[in-house]
């Protein structure tokens, strides 16, 4: 299914060519996942990244994985077909498990469903947050006003004389309400300014995730005598085991015909 690559230099250039495709995620904390060599297989270093590798007369062929959450971990296959054949490229056929059973090997149709899911949810959020800032705007016209008065007066009274003066002091509360129309048309362009501005980002971002996730994901293809691929798979951990301890998957890639295992180390 993959290209024969006869040296080491030449096998990790071709997976440095198609890694720049997508970058996988970053490591997540509290589980370590890496390749382990199977028989067979060689280790490579490309681009901080450990590869397992293997060759045969047809193909050469790669894989890494790296942890994604705490539930799951990409498996990311590289190689380069150089047999006189083409041949089907079948992610849903891959297979993993470990020592406490199968696992879950995701399809890419799965994965970009589980984005979109969480992109409504995300789109939900925003949606409140445009709510609240209407909200205000539209309490942005209406003020009550409260205060206190206080002072002193003096003054006098006909002819009395002394005994007609008189002053005082005196003190008091005075509330006021109202609407400034004003106030209120320049909080509603604003918070209409916010709201485009929070709908758009959101779009925009949404679309380039979207955008990136099809991009690096393996899916069903004919791979062409003399062409590579590189696509990434999303697999299930299993469950975690005690602090420090280690677990194995064993991943299964099936290539024209034959089943290729991959050892993936988990540390809990």
């Amino acid at each position: 299914m993959f290209r024969l690559v006869k040296s080491t230099q030449t096998l990790a250039a071709t997976l440095a060519g198609l890694c720049l495709i997508a970058t996988l995620p970053a490591l997540a904390a509290g589980r370590d996942v890496s390749m382990q060599v199977a028989d067979g297989q060689t280790v490579q270093y490309v681009s901080g990244l450990t590869w397992a590798t293997y060759q045969s007369d047809t193909f050469s062929l790669g894989v890494t994985a790296r942890a994604n959450d705490k539930h799951t971990f990409w498996l990311t296959v590289a190689g380069f077909n150089a047999s006189g054949e083409n041949f089907d490229v079948l992610p849903e056929m891959i297979s993993a498990r470990s020592q406490q059973g199968g696992l879950h090997v995701f399809t890419a149709d799965e994965v970009v469903h589980a984005q979109a899911k969480r992109d409504k949810w995300e789109a939900v959020g925003n949606i409140l947050a445009a709510a609240g800032n209407q909200y205000n705007a539209n309490q942005a016209g209406y003020y009550n006003q409260t205060g206190t008065v206080n002072g002193r007066y003096q003054g006098k009274q006909g002819n009395l004389g002394s005994a007609g003066n008189y002053n005082g002091t005196y003190n008091g509360t005075y509330s006021a309400n109202g609407y400034d129309a004003a106030a209120a048309q320049q909080a509603q362009a604003q918070a209409n300014a916010q709201n485009q501005a929070l709908a758009n980002n959101m779009k925009s971002t949404q679309a380039a995730r979207m955008d990136g996730l099809n991009e690096r994901l393996l899916r069903r293809q004919t791979l062409s005598t003399g062409s590579g691929i590189r696509g990434d798979v999303l697999i299930n951990l299993p469950p975690k085991g005690r602090r420090g301890s280690t677990q194995i998957v064993q991943v299964i890639l099936p290539i024209a015909g034959q089943d290729y295992p991959f050892l993936v180390r988990v540390t809990n």
